[in-house]
């Protein structure tokens, strides 16, 4: 049986990442300036988001 633990793990994180760079880059196109806060967000709705879909299988 293959263990599902790590690949959850990476691939959360590698969402993560890049929900949080795409909303940095984002905020910084469209206020001149990043923002930690939008950072963050873009990071807890991309987790949030692959959470529902491993809970939906």
């Amino acid at each position: 049986m293959v263990r599902l633990q790590p690949r959850f793990a990476v691939t959360t994180n590698l969402a993560a990442a890049a929900g949080a760079l795409g909303a940095m880059f984002t905020i910084w196109v469209v206020g001149k300036r990043p923002d930690v806060g939008m950072t963050a967000n873009g990071a807890l709705a991309t987790v949030g988001s692959v959470k529902r879909q491993v809970q939906a299988r």
